[in-house]
């Protein structure tokens, strides 16, 4: 599941689905208000963006910093 709208990066995992927000694009970053038990990594230091890559075997999301940097990343493979 990917959303966006809020302006940070959060990472879940809610019945052994990921989620990503992602609104971290170029408007005024917000901090982190209340914590979830299923969240499992978030950022707001920066603007950062997503790349996804998808093929028949696997998708996979890597979060970048501006400079290229992979601040998070995950792989799911077909079963």
């Amino acid at each position: 599941m990917l959303s966006g709208h809020e302006h940070d990066y959060e990472r879940l995992i809610v019945d052994g689905i990921p989620y990503f927000v992602n609104g971290l694009g170029g408007d005024a970053i917000y901090p982190f208000v209340n914590s979830l038990p299923e969240s499992q990594f978030r950022y707001y230091a920066n603007y950062r963006a997503m790349r996804v890559n998808a093929s028949q075997a696997e998708v996979s999301f890597r979060f970048y910093d501006r400079t290229g940097t992979l601040i998070d990343s995950v792989q799911m493979k077909k079963p």
